[in-house]
């Protein structure tokens, strides 16, 4: 990511903000001067920064007012053990669905929310191995958003999000999300598809991406949505992630080809047997080629992912990877991410850390780690990843993110980058418009701040790192990045805002939205930069329809 640094690296994060202080400052007097008692903000590691300053001002600005944070760079971090009362008041970890009216309720009344399943009060003593994170169980029917309060014309994608599950039925090593969802959990096809059909009939939408972590966790709900879609004759085009899996057939390819399926982002990472079984991907490099092969020859594009440096990967093995992409040009559409393995919070690779032989360096240890044999290192991850990122420029084949954190190294790879960007293989600021790639396979950088003056540590703590989901920017201009909190806090002037969700009864109709001023908000939903410029924010969405289920007037703003 071009600019993730300039983000999430305590060194650079300063002069981002202020350079975005005058628009800053513009929303945040509105969200100080809105009647809501309560901010929540959903927080990444490429947000953190940004949230936990403009969360302190606020504080400062508005005293009154009480702000809880959640979202992945709250439920899987370490550096949310200092975050301090002047800062946030509450935190969430884990999923907020239930729990979060109870928090809007007590906070409206004055009163603390007492022992909510999730929540912690800052000021507290608690450790990231103690506190409970929240989760939505199987079988739990919630509302789902229908966007209606918000422009949708203000983002610059024109798929509309979709979610089918949560969480991912496999634990690779080198992820976290097991520990961010703890368990899969999908919606039934009917669900899935009602959703839908609601933009269809309603919007006029045709284009949807999935934000799950996998389209194919459950491959009878998918086939069964595929033909609901099929049967209505609905012209639409969709896509997302998916694993590959021995079920996913040519036929069965062919079917989500006639639903509209138009592209695949499949996270194979390495096309070395060996480095699979370590990642515990439970297929081979010759599966891998059958899944690839038959969706391309269905007609749906095929996206991989690909990950350099696994512990265990020597140079015979990733040689595996790079003749497999060199030779097979035809059934690779483009690439989602080329990224070195990072051993991130929550992942089996951090928690088993000696087994695997690692060692972690002074500072950048996520990064820059090492193996005690000397067999992977920080400057053979970046010499591989280059080298991929070469060849498959060489192939003429599109790269939406090329991963690389540190930012010594930057000026080195951008060097690299520029010459792919010449001949237009290597996606650029204003390129990269592939909407099922959009943001895939990001990471955070672990910084060291031993070197920070403790009002420095203070002002711009850093999460531990995690895997952060789906969303990619690559340095659009700083004003369109804040000029997207319009859909919110610039709709946060007003006392009100409505809500539509989709409630599936029995007729399937939208569920009752009321209008514009008609009520008063008790909660400001709020997404800072870089986050929320291609598709409107589901999650903070989903939430606000789960919590107007409860609530006997809307009380959220987006």
């Amino acid at each position: 990511m071009d600019r993730y640094n300039e983000w999430a690296d305590i060194g650079l994060f300063p002069k981002t903000y202020e350079s975005l202080w005058e628009l800053t400052e513009h929303y945040l007097k509105q969200i100080a001067a809105h009647p809501a008692p309560l901010v929540a903000f959903s927080v990444c590691t490429s947000n953190y920064l940004f949230t936990l300053e403009t969360a302190r001002r606020l504080k400062a600005m508005a005293p009154k007012k009480k702000v809880i944070m959640g979202g992945p760079a709250i439920t899987n971090s370490f550096d949310v053990e200092r975050i301090e009362p002047h800062e946030c008041d509450y935190l969430f970890f884990g999923e907020a669905d239930l729990e979060f009216a109870e928090i809007v309720r007590a906070v409206k009344d004055g009163r603390e929310p007492g022992d909510v399943p999730g929540m912690v009060k800052v000021g507290t003593k608690f450790t990231y191995d103690s506190v409970h994170r929240s989760i939505v169980k199987k079988g739990v029917v919630l509302p789902t958003p229908t966007f209606e309060e918000l422009n949708l014309d203000e983002y610059s994608g024109t798929a509309v999000p979709l979610l089918g599950s949560r969480g991912c039925v496999r634990k690779c090593t080198f992820c976290n999300d097991h520990q961010i969802y703890q368990k899969y959990r999908h919606r039934t096809a009917q669900e899935i598809f009602s959703d839908l059909e609601w933009h269809v009939v309603n919007r006029g939408a045709a284009h949807f991406t999935f934000l799950d972590l996998l389209m194919n966790g459950h491959m009878k709900v998918l086939e069964e949505f595929c033909d609901m879609v099929i049967e209505k004759g609905y012209k639409v085009a969709w896509g997302g992630q998916c694993i590959v899996r021995k079920e996913m057939t040519r036929e069965m390819l062919e079917k989500m080809k006639r639903a509209g399926c138009q592209s695949i982002v499949y996270g194979i990472e390495s096309f070395n047997d060996k480095v699979l079984r370590l990642m515990r991907k439970y297929y081979t490099q010759d599966l891998a080629k059958r899944v690839l092969t038959d969706t391309h020859e269905v007609g749906i594009e095929s996206i991989i992912n690909i990950i350099v440096g696994f512990p265990g990967e020597g140079e015979e093995e990733f040689l595996d990877t790079y003749n497999f992409v060199r030779d097979n040009r035809e059934i690779i559409g483009q690439v989602a991410s080329v990224s070195p393995c990072l051993v991130n919070l929550g992942s089996e690779l951090f928690d088993r850390f000696e087994e695997f032989g690692i060692i972690f360096p002074p500072e950048g240890g996520s990064v820059k780690w090492s193996t005690k044999d000397g067999s992977s290192t920080y400057e053979q991850r970046l010499d591989r990843l280059m080298r991929v990122t070469e060849l498959l420029a060489s192939r003429d084949k599109h790269i939406h993110t090329v991963n690389v954190y540190d930012k010594d190294d930057r000026d080195k790879r951008l060097a690299k980058d520029d010459l792919a960007r010449k001949s237009g293989r290597v996606a650029d600021d204003k390129e990269g418009e592939h909407a099922m790639a959009e943001g895939l396979a990001t990471a955070a950088l672990a910084t060291n701040i031993d070197g920070m003056s403790e009002e420095e540590r203070d002002r711009y703590r850093f999460g531990a790192a995690n895997a952060s989901p789906r969303v990619n920017p690559q340095g659009r201009r700083a004003r369109e990045m804040v000029e997207n909190l319009d859909v919110g806090t610039a709709e946060m002037a007003e006392p009100a805002a409505t809500n539509g969700t989709n409630g599936h009864g029995k007729n399937g109709t939208n569920g009752s939205t009321k209008a514009r001023g008609e009520a008063m908000c008790d909660v400001v939903l709020a997404l800072m930069p870089p986050w929320g410029v291609r598709f409107p924010p589901l999650s903070l969405a989903a939430l606000a329809a789960a919590h107007a289920r409860k609530a006997t007037k809307w009380p959220c703003a987006i």
